[in-house]
């Protein structure tokens, strides 16, 4: 996972949103003396730093190992150790529970390979990733009695992010109302020590939750995720998760109307979550509640991020279900093996026990075997967002995108897009297209944008991997006006502030068509040995005035030239044919929604215009095709400033005479010097 996750970033699949942010906080820390640091939330979170968004002084822990080793790839490794490493607590939770070690082994396997963790690992870069090892270990230690180290898990737990409080004294209310059901008098209960560590461990967790979000209020007092204005809880009229627990009891229909928003992919995920360990925390009824503090907002949300794998969220509830899983997986032993010890070998059990154990353990695998199986089709719904599909290779597009960025000085400021800023993640001044972010009242998307690139040096783009960014920044020749292009490359543009010469790096982009991508107007396709793939496209007389079309081809501000490889037989007089080229401009529209107490959010979206403009055209007459029938090349150039979808036609076909076209070709010129008017 270290690997595979490292590699996304050199295949631009990383994001802004949340790896380049950390990464960038800890560079401006450890090298800018600016503590944490960051720029992707500025709209709304002014003041810059990763504690006006969450309360996380365990990042200081981390300091130490990105000063040896400054890169994201530092990060992404530290936690795939950590994430991999809460089996380990999950097997001795296994063994402390009575289980065998093949059983505690099978349940350990079960939470490395399991969708929600792998996703929580796989989604760049966050501090809930921590939640797990550290919940784990606490959990452990407290099954033990360790107080030493449960101490220690506790406070790591609660350094990661401020919402562990909760999740802190959720787990203190659930030892303490077990610990009295054990003992079913209150006076017996209190006088151990456990039960009062339990009831302490609640308080100290309300607090530090408390603690947490007034530090946040005090670095950066207009935070939308925690005062309100995000919308994520719009139906049950919650303003914000704070809010979520009061709302639902005053308003039992606002939550059922909620709970029924999207309610198959909920569902999907309930199966999911619990289904992968087979239900089993339900055998221990009471261990349920502990999943209640993210999962009940969570359901009650219109926020699908909050009810689907791929993302940080299921970090909040993951390692309390494999909890529940270590305890109702006990109550499914037979005696002699649910009253074993941490410490028990061989135990000499009888025939009938061994054989009722191997059941059991046969019956978990294959259990598991098949919740892994239907774990692939149930990304093709939309659950298992952002887990893999394919390994995070890079090829021909991502090289070259790569030696452009490469071009940019570290000492330079620069605005990319989401998926390239991992790439700058070294200097406090790299700003990204601010989509995914939240504005304060009083900031916009376009004045920060303007803003940002009014800071900025250079401009990156990438039409390939974000269509709708690099487009948005494409079509803003007026802001753009005092760049150029420094470099190009199959789609990826590097503009630089004042550049007038050349392109200083400049690889034209090209594309071929021949009839398995054309489309037929009036026509056929016949085997041709003279073709450069041994099959061409025909048009006969008879077969009407128009030959071919195409769906379209992306292009982006620049010259091209497009070639036509054709015959005609026999060589007529006149007009043969009309060759011509067509676009239907990109829109890139701008949505912004205005949620609670102001605060605005945006996203961006493309669409084609319902206008199509003919750019150019040539008429091919019979004499250029002299002396023979063979095939000749014509072409036509044309220089545009418009970025759409570009088709490539020929029409107004001779009735005289047979022609054939071989194939079709397009390849960029030069990029657009400037971007101005």
């Amino acid at each position: 996972m270290s690997i595979l996750t490292a590699l996304r970033v050199p295949a631009l699949k990383a994001d802004a949103w949340d790896l380049g942010s950390y990464a960038q906080a800890f560079y401006t820390t450890v090298f800018d003396h600016r503590l944490f640091y960051y720029t992707m939330d500025l709209p709304n979170n002014p003041s810059g730093s990763l504690f006006g968004a969450h309360f996380t002084p365990f990042m200081f822990l981390l300091l130490p190992f990105f000063v040896l080793v400054p890169s994201p790839t530092t990060l992404l490794v530290i936690q795939a150790m950590a994430v991999g490493g809460g089996g380990i607590p999950i097997f001795l939770l296994g063994r402390r529970r009575g289980l065998s070690e093949r059983m505690s082994s099978i349940l350990a396997f079960a939470y490395l390979v399991n969708p929600l963790v792998i996703g929580v690992n796989w989604f760049d870069f966050h501090p809930e990733a921590f939640l797990l090892p550290f919940l784990l270990v606490a959990c452990y230690c407290w099954e033990v009695r360790r107080w030493f180290g449960f101490a220690v898990a506790i406070a790591l737990a609660l350094s990661t992010i401020e919402v562990a409080g909760v999740l802190v004294a959720t787990l203190g209310t659930f030892w303490t109302v077990d610990i009295f059901l054990e003992n079913r008098r209150l006076r017996a209960a209190i006088s151990r020590l456990d039960f009062q560590v339990a009831i302490l461990l609640t308080f100290v967790g309300l607090s530090w939750f408390w603690i947490g979000i007034r530090m946040v209020f005090y670095v950066n007092p207009a935070n939308a995720l925690i005062s309100g204005g995000t919308g994520f809880w719009r139906v049950l009229g919650a303003a914000s998760v704070v809010d979520v627990p009061v709302r639902s009891l005053l308003s039992p229909l606002s939550l059922i109307a909620a709970l029924l928003v999207d309610w198959p992919s909920k569902v999907g995920f309930l199966l999911l979550l619990l289904g992968f360990v087979a239900f089993l925390p339900a055998l221990r009824p009471l261990s349920l509640i502990l999943l209640l503090p993210w999962l009940g907002p969570a359901l009650a949300s219109n926020n699908p991020a909050f009810y689907s794998a791929g993302n940080q969220y299921p970090a909040l509830v993951v390692a309390f279900v494999f909890y529940g899983a270590a305890m109702g997986l006990q109550r499914l032993m037979p005696p002699s093996e649910s009253t074993a010890q941490i410490d028990v070998g061989r135990d000499g059990s009888s025939p009938a026990s061994r054989f009722h154990r191997r059941r059991t353990i046969s019956a978990a695998a294959l259990v598991l075997a098949v919740l892994i199986a239907i774990s692939i089709p149930i990304n093709e719904f939309g659950l298992l967002n952002n887990i893999p599909s394919s390994l995070p290779f890079s090829g021909r597009h991502e090289n070259a995108v790569l030696a452009i960025a490469s071009l940019v000085p570290r000492t330079e400021s620069i605005l990319t897009q989401n998926n390239l800023f991992p790439l700058f993640y070294d200097r406090s001044d790299a700003y990204v297209i601010p989509h995914s972010t939240y504005f304060s009242p009083g900031a916009s998307f376009e004045g920060t944008f303007t803003s940002y690139l009014n800071r900025s040096r250079y401009a990156l783009v990438d039409l390939r991997t974000s269509l709708v960014e690099a487009g948005f920044v494409l079509t803003h020749s007026t802001d753009l006006r005092a760049f150029g292009v420094v470099a190009s490359d199959d789609g990826a543009i590097l503009l630089g502030r004042g550049f007038s010469g050349p392109a200083s790096s400049f690889v034209p982009s090209s594309w071929l068509f021949d009839w398995q991508n054309l489309m037929l107007l009036g026509g056929d396709r016949v085997s041709d040995p003279a073709a450069v793939s041994g099959s061409a496209l025909i048009h006969r007389p008879g077969d009407g005035p128009q030959f071919w079309n195409m769906a379209g081809v992306l292009l982006w501000p620049g010259t091209y030239t497009v070639g036509f490889r054709l015959r005609v037989d026999p060589i007529v007089n006149g007009t043969v044919l009309v060759v011509g080229a067509t676009v239907q401009p990109i829109i890139i529209s701008v949505a912004t929604f205005l949620n609670a107490g102001g605060v605005t959010s945006v996203r961006l979206g493309s669409s084609l215009s319902n206008n199509q403009t003919n750019l150019t055209s040539m008429a091919l007459t019979g004499p250029a095709f002299v002396p023979s029938t063979a095939y000749r090349e014509f072409s036509i150039r044309f220089s545009t400033t418009v970025f759409g979808i570009y088709r490539f036609l020929g029409s107004n076909i001779t009735s005289n005479a047979t022609v054939y076209l071989d194939q079709m070709s397009v390849r960029e010129e030069a990029p657009l010097g400037s971007y101005g008017p």
